[in-house]
């Protein structure tokens, strides 16, 4: 397998790829290199200086300083930059992301109600991986599973049908969704270290001019500006930074990629062995026949559980992609309008509820909501010539509760549709 999913902002391609030998990587000092945007292999903690080797950036930061008003001709605004940049070492600015989880922390952050700035920095927090626990991989093994399953079906006297069912399921090398092989250098603006490093070269400019701490502060914070008025600009500078340089995870530094020779600096989504899974559940359904022309089903399944704690899968499991508890309840009822003759009518009216319950597939990945759903359906069913002929009208979720049945798909409401159907035989 090898599927083109995307184009990040520096050229690399996200790529869902098979696993058929495993992937390995470059190590250095006990953590793996990356490839920059070069294509050279690089250490972690090895990288350009912050501001100073980028010319473009620094210009950019340059000029914004000059729009807003800061009281220093253009030749001093360079070497100012220089100085509230300084000092920021690749220790403190470099961060290992894992994409797939990024990409889909901030699709539900998005679905949510977060704006796209809290989105983003939510979903970076999340996705952030220590990059000592990134290991080689071993190839893809064949998932074996093994399960007892155990049932009764039958009547209780002459009007209700009973059926149970009851299962066990063991699974040796559960395969996980596409899971990432490869991992995205960027740069940590949510780092604590770069804040303070920031702060403490603004406070050093008082040796320079006792004025410059105040007006930098003022100048960047200042909500004319585009600041946030919390009182400093280490916030606005690092956002800026960003900003002028364009660095976040759809454009990143390099990337943390196998050696294997097949992916480059690629992003490679891969399915992994995650270990042994265990599945426990049942299921219940009753019909009873109250008459000849009325009957009510009811059903109800359990599992023991939706979501599966596997120590490496993604956020540390993956779910069932079903919900541990659901349960449906129907009314059906035949009748004719003319007394004498065979029920050509049926109306039905149907319950069904799941309880929420998380969900991960490739790159779908989130929570799917609790729902009620009610849905209705008349048939008729003509008494002449045409007895195999069934005209259907029917509405499903009839209290238009907007819901999605998995991440990914849009959201659904009431549904309604009219449908004709006819048996053919022969005698």
């Amino acid at each position: 397998m090898d599927l083109a999913n995307g184009v990040l902002g520096n050229g690399a391609m996200v790529r869902g790829f098979g696993n058929p030998e495993g992937f390995q990587y470059n190590y250095n000092n006990n953590l793996p290199m990356y490839l920059n945007n070069s294509n050279t292999w690089t250490n972690l903690n090895d990288s350009m200086a912050f501001v100073s080797s980028n010319a473009s950036t620094q210009a950019g930061i340059i000029g914004y300083l000059s729009t807003l008003g800061l009281p220093l001709p253009p030749a001093q605004l360079g070497p100012l930059v220089g100085i509230i940049y300084s000092g920021i070492a690749p220790s403190i600015t470099n961060a290992v992301v894992d994409f797939n989880v990024f990409n889909n922390e901030y699709s539900a952050a998005l679905m949510g109600g977060m704006d796209k700035s809290t989105a983003y920095t939510t979903a970076f927090v999340k996705s952030k991986i220590d990059p000592a626990k990134i290991v080689d991989k071993e190839s893809v093994k064949s998932t074996v599973t093994q399960t007892v399953e155990g049932g009764y079906k039958g009547l209780l006297g002459d009007k209700v049908s009973l059926g149970i069912d009851v299962y066990y399921s063991r699974i040796n090398n559960f395969i996980s969704p596409l899971s990432s092989a490869s991992y995205t250098v960027t740069y940590d603006f949510t780092n604590p270290a770069l804040a303070q490093k920031i702060a403490s070269n603004i406070t050093s400019l008082g040796f320079i001019n006792p004025g410059y701490p105040a007006a930098i502060n003022g100048l960047f914070d200042a909500k004319t500006s585009g600041g946030n008025g919390n009182g400093t600009a280490v916030d606005e500078i690092i956002g800026l930074y960003l900003t002028q340089k364009g660095n976040n995870v759809s454009s990143p530094l390099g990337t943390v990629a196998p050696k294997n020779g097949f992916s480059g600096r690629d992003i490679i989504l891969t399915y992994l062995n995650l270990g042994t899974v265990d599945v426990a559940g049942a299921d219940v359904s009753v019909s009873y026949m109250a008459t000849k022309t009325i009957t009510v089903d009811g059903a109800f399944s359990i599992v023991n559980k939706d979501r599966i704690p596997l120590q490496d899968a993604a956020q540390g499991y993956v779910g069932l992609n079903a919900p541990k508890y659901k349960s449906s309840l129907a009314v059906s009822h035949s009748f004719g309008l003319n007394k004498g003759k065979s029920e050509n009518f049926t109306w039905s009216a149907n319950w069904r509820w799941y309880d929420a319950f998380p969900a991960n597939s490739a790159i779908y990945i989130g929570t799917v909501n609790a729902a009620n759903l009610v849905d209705l359906s008349l048939t008729w069913r003509p008494l002449t010539s045409f007895k195999n002929t069934f005209i259907t009208l029917s509405m499903n979720n009839v209290l238009d509760n907007k819901h999605q049945f998995f991440p990914g798909t849009p959201y659904m409401g009431r549904v309604t549709w009219l449908k004709l159907s006819h048996t053919f035989g022969r005698k």
